[in-house]
């Protein structure tokens, strides 16, 4: 927020940089012709200063180029001076200031969908081996039974044996 008694201006390019450094601001306009800057300079040197703020640009130059390469850059709006009245500066700031809200709002929502899906990857990772065990066991077992290691096995036992193992190799693909 800038001071309540009005919005400061500067002059160059390094006076708004220092004072971005000690003044909080909802948003920034910038021109992209300062005398100690031109161009896209200007917006790479606010952005990498203040990340977070929102930027709209103001400029005699209406270059669709230059206007593509600032939104790249992280600038939120492009206005050049010959259509740049009070309200159409004022609605644009306004614009730019909610823009990066539900970006930063956006962000954080991504960093906890990421953090839930590791979450959940541990959770299934922990699921998988906590089923595979067990399986295992028994699968070794029905092995065992049908390989005779126990003894003799009744046909009608042998087919019932059949079965489960066909179960718990499917069992075993799906886990």
């Amino acid at each position: 927020k800038a001071p309540a008694s009005a919005s400061p201006r500067v002059a160059r390019l390094a006076e708004g940089l220092e004072l971005i450094k000690t003044t909080p601001f909802d948003a920034a306009l910038l021109d992209l012709a300062l005398p100690d800057a031109r161009g896209i300079e200007i917006v790479q040197a606010f952005r990498a200063a203040a990340p977070k703020l929102p930027l709209v640009l103001l400029t005699g130059n209406a270059n669709d180029d230059l206007a593509l390469q600032a939104m790249g850059e992280g600038a939120q709006d492009y206005l050049t001076k010959d259509v740049a009245t009070g309200s159409a500066i004022l609605r644009s700031v306004r614009h730019a200031i909610e823009r990066e809200r539900l970006r930063q709002e956006l962000a954080e929502a991504n960093t906890r969908l990421l953090a839930l899906d590791l979450m959940k990857s541990a959770f299934l990772s922990m699921v998988s081996h906590d089923l595979r065990t067990p399986i295992a066991s028994m699968r070794g077992a029905i092995e065992n039974l049908l390989d005779g290691v126990l003894g003799e096995i009744p046909p009608e036992q042998r087919a019932s044996l059949d079965i489960i193992q066909r179960s718990s190799a499917r069992l075993t693909r799906l886990v």
